[in-house]
């Protein structure tokens, strides 16, 4: 079972399954374990509302390396024509990752707004120096798309965890109103940089993330705005009837 978990790529296993229902018969499936790459955004959409105006909706799962590009190619689909007149960023599913990716996605958003101020501000303790990190304007050397919205639309779970809920907390540090749909996030704040001893790799909790008022006051969760339950499973996700986007639509 531990090796089926965790193979290397081209082991094959069969595992014998009964599916629901008192009556079913056992049946077996052969896998072959591969190489998969993961898609941190999907479903990138802009939906028009009765009264006209554009709402950009996309789903962001991951804060990892190969999300950067597929980012700015959202941001600048919601930025050409017309634009959109509000952002709905889906978090449910993403539990953190890289404050750098963070900082990309936070920066399109908050555009002027950001400019001058701190993204965040990393704390350590009195035995080393803190360190900021600004809003950004290019990426890789290139030009960001900027959305320059005055709010913004999250949508939540207990899942939304680190890096997504610095995005909430940086924007809220510099005025940004951000409307949180759906259920209290994990509340973590605090992070750590890996050191490699000899074989073994340690992970102490050892600094904070603040915004730029200095303050990170999540210790338990950030609350949402509007209260839906976790997931609604009878329609797909970006669709504007499934709960937690249908709220947000209807504030």
């Amino acid at each position: 079972m531990n090796r089926a978990l965790n193979p290397s790529s081209g082991d094959t296993y069969t595992f014998t399954v009964k599916d629901p229902g008192a009556s079913s018969q056992q049946r077996s499936v052969t896998m072959t374990a591969g190489v998969v790459t993961t898609s941190p955004v999907q479903n990138v959409k802009v939906i028009t509302a009765s009264d006209g105006d554009r709402i950009g909706y996309m789903l962001f799962n991951r804060h990892i390396s190969t999300a950067a590009q597929p980012l700015i190619n959202a941001v600048r689909s919601f930025a050409q024509g017309n634009g959109i007149d509000d952002l709905v960023l889906d978090l449910r599913y993403n539990g953190g990752g890289s404050l750098g990716i963070a900082q990309l996605i936070t920066s399109t958003i908050a555009s002027s707004a950001g400019n001058g101020k701190n993204f965040v501000k990393i704390e350590h303790n009195d035995k080393k120096q803190d360190y900021y990190y600004s809003f950004i304007t290019s990426y890789n050397s290139a030009c960001l798309p900027m959305l320059d919205l005055s709010r913004l639309f999250v949508l939540t779970t207990s899942s939304t965890c680190s890096a997504s809920e610095v995005i909430i907390n940086s924007l809220s540090g510099i005025d940004i109103d951000v409307i949180v749909i759906g259920s209290s996030t994990c509340g973590k704040y605090y992070g750590f940089i890996p050191q490699d001893n000899c074989g073994t790799t340690y992970f102490s909790i050892e600094l904070r993330v603040v915004n730029d008022l200095e303050t990170a006051d999540y210790d338990d969760e950030f609350s949402p705005t509007c209260s839906v339950a976790d997931d609604d499973f009878e329609h797909q996700l970006g669709d504007p009837q499934e709960s937690l986007l249908k709220t947000a639509l209807a504030y």
